[in-house]
């Protein structure tokens, strides 16, 4: 009957929009998980520098320390 038809329609036009709502969906997701490994990967730069500035500073103060005798 045409209500059959009419539903049909509506159904595949829904259909058709929750597959584009999923492809947006996984999009997003990719992009998030992309932000989510450079934060991670700025903050293990940051760290490392961190690391790498006090043990200079150690060994600045060590040699300090030593030549005062």
């Amino acid at each position: 009957s045409r209500q059959i038809g009419v539903l049909r329609k509506q159904a595949a036009e829904m259909e058709r929009i929750l597959a584009a709502e999923l492809i947006q969906l996984m999009q997003s997701k990719r992009r998030l998980q992309l932000l989510e490994n450079l934060k991670d990967d700025d903050r293990a730069r940051w760290q490392k520098e961190f690391d790498r500035e006090a043990a200079a500073f150690v060994d600045e103060s060590f040699l300090t320390r030593r030549q005062a005798r």
